[in-house]
């Protein structure tokens, strides 16, 4: 059981990262604005059907899930784990009681591939 090990590596993938959101944050309407203000872009907070939409429900009609045991099991552990990391890495949000201080974007602090081009 690497447990632990994937963990550990999962924190460490997570840490490499300059930015994070968190879905679940965009209930606060703070959270939403200075995460709009950060990317000088409106709409972070609107409704999206990107997972619950028709064409999600009608594939889900034609190919229903069925899951076994022992995938419910190893689910299971995968969830605690997730929860684990997702309270961990949290955390320092809920610190902040709703004051969010994410800097301004700097288009030049990012590489950008030949094929595309960042705008101010």
């Amino acid at each position: 059981d690497n447990w632990l090990s994937e963990y550990a590596l999962a924190i460490d993938r997570l840490s490499r990262y300059n930015l994070i959101l968190v879905f679940e944050k965009f209930r606060d309407e703070n959270y939403v604005q200075a995460i709009e203000d950060f990317f000088g872009v409106k709409g972070f907070g609107e409704d999206s059907i990107m997972f619950c939409g028709p064409e999600a429900r009608e594939a889900n009609k034609k190919v229903p899930l069925h899951v076994g045991f022992e995938s419910i099991l190893k689910l299971t552990k995968l969830n605690e784990m997730d929860t684990r990391l997702y309270r961990e890495t949290t955390k320092c949000l809920d610190e902040l009681a709703g004051e969010y201080a994410f800097p301004k974007m700097n288009a030049s602090d990012f590489l950008t591939q030949k094929n595309i081009f960042v705008s101010d």
